[in-house]
Order: C-alpha cells, then sequence, then structure tokens
C-alpha cells in the first residue's frame, strides 16, 4: 500500500470517522431493540464507501469485510431481526479494529498492518452468525416439515450450509440488484447514486456466480463434465425484456417477433448472441425513434446448424444503407453497434452480413459456434496439403469452372455483388509449408465478421464433427494455431483471422485489418437469399 498524502489522509480519516459515528449510533440501541431500517440503511451507505475507499488502496480483506458486513445489516433489515449480543459483539470488535488500524495508516506505518490476521478473523464470525440465521430461520418456516426428515439428513444439510454460504450470499446480492433496479425504473431521473450501486451490486452478484461456476465445475468427472449452457429461447426471451424496456423509455413504435426451436449454447457464447442481438436491434430501432406514424417489425430467426448457429434479423424498414448518401465504405457511421459487434465475432469465428438482400428487409445476418465442445469442420486437400476449417468461419464453396476468377496486377479475385474478394491459393500464403499445384477446382469463400477471402482447393471437401479432446496446439506456419487429430491423422485447423492479416502483409497495408475500407470489402452484398445461407455439404 502506498503511502497518502497529507490531503488524501484528510478525506480518508473524515470517512473512517463517519463510519465509526454510525456505528456507535447502533451501539446505543438495547438489547431486543427492534432495529430501525432507516439506521441500517445509514451505516450500509457509509459502509459501502469505506469498502470501495480501502479497495482502491489495495486493503482487499478490510474490504471484503465490509461487504459481508453490509450484507449482515441488510439481511437484518430485511428479517425483522432485533438488537441482541452477537450483533453488538461484531459491531464492537469493527470499531476496535478499525480504530486500531486507522492510527497506523494516519501515522505512516503502514508496514505494521497485517489485514488478513485483523479482519479474517471477523470475516468467520459474520459468516457464522449468517449461516446461524439461516439455520434459525429454516427451522421456523419449516418445522412441520422438519418431524419428517431425519436426524441424518438434517446433518447433511447443516454441513452444507456451513461450507456453503457463497450461495447465500448470491442470493442476497441478486435480491438488493432486483431491488436496486427496480427503484432506478421507478426514478425518472435516474438517479446517479442507484446506479452506482447497481454497478456494485451487479459486480458482487456476476463474482459470486462465478465463484459458484468454478465449485460447481469440479464437481464432473472427465465422462460428465460440468458445462454451463442457456437454452436459446432463454437468450431471446432476455433480448425481448430489453426490447421492451428500451421501447419504452426511448419511445419506439416497434414491435419484435423471435424465432427459434429450443437448442442449448455454452453460457460464454449465449452473453455473446445477446450483446450481438441487443446491438442490432438498437441500430435499426433508433432510426425510427418517436416515428409514431409508421409501426416498425423486427424479426429475428436463429437456427442451428450442427455445432453452430445462423441469426437473421429482418424488418420492415424503409431506411437502409444501400439507399443512403453514406458511403458504403463507412458502414459504422449507419450502423453505429458494429464495431462491438465486429468484435465479438472476430472473437469466436463468426461470419457476418451487412443487408445481404440488398435493402429488401434483410438487414443482418450472422454465424456463431454454439459449444466449444464440439465443431463443425470441413477437412480439405490444398496445395498438397490436407487442413481444416470450423464449418461456421465458411460461406459457400464452389466451383472454378462456374465461378468468375479474374486476375489484375493485385491478382485473383472473384466479385460477389460490389465487392472484390481475394483469391489465393493454400502455398502462396504458406509456401514453406505447403507445395506448388494442385487441381485448384473449387474455391472455398471464407473471412470473419465482414472479411472476406477465396481459398482454391483440390476435390471435393468432407464435413466432420470435431470434439475439443481432437484439438490439441500446434502451430503451422503462420496460417494456424491448432491441430485436429483423427485417427491417425492430424490437420493443422486454418484460422482465418492469421490468413486475413497474412494476405494483408503480403500486400504491404498499412493501418489495421479490422479498419474499413481494406482489401476484403467490409459490406456484402451478396444475391438472392439462398445465397446468402451458410452452405451445408
Amino acid at each position: 500500500m502506498e503511502a497518502l498524502s497529507a490531503e488524501n489522509k484528510q478525506l480518508f480519516g473524515q470517512l473512517i470517522n463517519d463510519h465509526i459515528e454510525k456505528l456507535n449510533d447502533l451501539m446505543s440501541l438495547s438489547s431486543g431493540q427492534r432495529i430501525d431500517e432507516s439506521s441500517i440503511m445509514k451505516v450500509c451507505l457509509t459502509t459501502k464507501l469505506l469498502e470501495g475507499s480501502v479497495s482502491m488502496l489495495g486493503l482487499k480483506v478490510w474490504s471484503q469485510t465490509m461487504g459481508m458486513f453490509r450484507g449482515l445489516l441488510e439481511k437484518s433489515a430485511r428479517v425483522g431481526r432485533r438488537w441482541d449480543e452477537q450483533l453488538s459483539q461484531i459491531v464492537s470488535e469493527i470499531l476496535e479494529t478499525e480504530e486500531q488500524v486507522i492510527a497506523e495508516i494516519l501515522t505512516g506505518d503502514m508496514e505494521g498492518i497485517n489485514e488478513a490476521e485483523i479482519f479474517e478473523r471477523l470475516q468467520r464470525e459474520i459468516d457464522f452468525l449468517l449461516v446461524e440465521w439461516q439455520e434459525s430461520t429454516d427451522i421456523a418456516e419449516g418445522t412441520e416439515e422438519a418431524e419428517t426428515v431425519s436426524i441424518e439428513t438434517v446433518g447433511i444439510v447443516e454441513e452444507a450450509s456451513e461450507r456453503f454460504s457463497t450461495l447465500e450470499r448470491l442470493i442476497e446480492s441478486l435480491n438488493r440488484l432486483r431491488d436496486q433496479f427496480t427503484m432506478y425504473l421507478r426514478d425518472t431521473n435516474g438517479g446517479k447514486n442507484i446506479i452506482d450501486d447497481l454497478g456494485s451490486t451487479f459486480g458482487e452478484s456476476e463474482f459470486y456466480i462465478g465463484l459458484m461456476g468454478d465449485i460447481i465445475s469440479r464437481l464432473g468427472d472427465r465422462d460428465h463434465m460440468f458445462l454451463s449452457t442457456v437454452s436459446s429461447k432463454v437468450v431471446l426471451d432476455g433480448v425481448q425484456d430489453f426490447f421492451n424496456l428500451y421501447s419504452k423509455r426511448r419511445s419506439w413504435n416497434a414491435e419484435l417477433v423471435t424465432r427459434s426451436y429450443d437448442f442449448y449454447i455454452d453460457q460464454e457464447v449465449a452473453s455473446a448472441l445477446a450483446v450481438v442481438l441487443e446491438s442490432c436491434l438498437f441500430d435499426v430501432c433508433k432510426m425510427y425513434e418517436g416515428k409514431n406514424d409508421f409501426n416498425l417489425v423486427v424479426d429475428v430467426d436463429i437456427n442451428c446448424e450442427g455445432t453452430y448457429l445462423v441469426t437473421k434479423i429482418m424488418d420492415n424498414g424503409q431506411e437502409f444503407l444501400c439507399d443512403s448518401e453514406i458511403d458504403r465504405e463507412d458502414v459504422v457511421a449507419f450502423y453505429h453497434g458494429l464495431r462491438s459487434i465486429r468484435s465479438l465475432l472476430e472473437r469466436y469465428g463468426g461470419l457476418l452480413w451487412v443487408e445481404p438482400n440488398r435493402g429488401t428487409r434483410g438487414r443482418f445476418q450472422f454465424t456463431l459456434p454454439c459449444t466449444t465442445r464440439k465443431t463443425d469442420y470441413y477437412i480439405f486437400s490444398a496445395s498438397d496439403k490436407q487442413v481444416a476449417i470450423p464449418c461456421h468461419c465458411v460461406e459457400k464453396v464452389m466451383s472454378v469452372e462456374d465461378t468468375d476468377i479474374q486476375e489484375d496486377n493485385n491478382g485473383r479475385h472473384v466479385s460477389m455483388g460490389d465487392i472484390r474478394v481475394p483469391v489465393y491459393a493454400l502455398d502462396e500464403l504458406a509456401a514453406e509449408e505447403t507445395k506448388e499445384g494442385g487441381s485448384h477446382d473449387r474455391v472455398m469463400i471464407t473471412g470473419i465478421a465482414e472479411k472476406r477471402v477465396g481459398i482454391l482447393i483440390d476435390g471435393e471437401e468432407k464435413k466432420l464433427e470435431g470434439i475439443i479432446d481432437q484439438v490439441t496446439e500446434g502451430d503451422w506456419s503462420s496460417l494456424a494455431r491448432t491441430v485436429l487429430h483423427v485417427g491417425q491423422d492430424e490437420f493443422p485447423i486454418l484460422d482465418v483471422l492469421l490468413m486475413l492479416r497474412r494476405i494483408h502483409f503480403l500486400h504491404g497495408y498499412e493501418g489495421l485489418l479490422e479498419e474499413t475500407g481494406t482489401f476484403v470489402g467490409d459490406v456484402y452484398e451478396g444475391g438472392d437469399s439462398e445465397e446468402m445461407t451458410v452452405p451445408r455439404v
């Protein structure tokens, strides 16, 4: 912990003194007296301020202790607990501890502070009290049921409660989150203090959920591993809540229609899917804010295609990029959320189409993997090398004979709508690991987000499902980080982002690959809707 300046010492001292003053007010209560809720809230507020301040000073254990103490007080107010010797003892020890620690801080004796030793004992006492309260509450509420429960079962429940107070803390933080969010919705001015409280409580809830996930994940074994998943319909229910909230707050005269049969998605991917959907919806609906003479209808359709999903977003709006005066290369000026959408899709290797049907209802389309445990791959030969690529990164595979591949000073390319997509043989990108030549009778259009590149391949591609245990790390030239093992065979898994960066490097382009206006068009205007579907082999 760094030494405090004179000014910061004064501010910190005032904060501590205010906290001590509020705690002394509690100590003035008589045993058996009902605790006034307003008094509890005042103590909780000063405790929260202190919690944040000591955390910034690097005194994490002190901060955690204050968080636990605040939870204890809030539960006391919620269940109508009366002041007793146990609460008095906790508050008395906090007062004594804080007076000791603040004296050392203000005198500059930072090295002498052993916060772990000082506060961990307090944490154990608070934790014990919370568990004891829970047990007594459970007994009071379920006396009749308890008579039918065996002594052995009660022992198991008590043991689990003592060891698993994290779940109780999670429930308490979620209850606070609900109350604070309800308060925010009722506050027409959107009070700053409420938003700050929401941020703190949400962070606390996320922390406990993550901790729960880590605990539960260790319960499985190799044959039955724990994996946090979310139903596609649950994702759409959450997106519907987002839509309803903002429709009311921003005066959208709009309706959202969602379609999806029920399938499961890894929790992390489900969160990314929800963020992408919300960004897309926000970009479309904000065009029609306050336009009560037009009823906007937005359709979201999610389909599972094996181990990945395809999402289409359509609407009956009249304003499309293809009809605007904005330069198509500056697509973010029209759809402001695209920057964050691209970032998420790049992380998961998903493809993105913007206005795939030339502005006739089709607004966005994208792919995402459903899970990291299983992946559908295309296996193919290119430049005398057998390689693999995830199916959700592939837009289509076409016969060279039926495709107009042109060549100029900048190399081969194929035109897709008004977008030029460069075409390469694999040996042109990884000369040392491949051999020149091959039949090159098919071209695979792959990419990431809106970027596209064509790879010449030899013969028919095969599709297979690979599990995570079949994938190992292993560099192969500058184009792959991992290898897929199928029996005795090994297939380098092409990393599309690495391929695009390699092409970027070979052409000597300046700037970042992610910037608009690079060699690969940012907006893909395909042909009819049939061409837009992700290919099945």
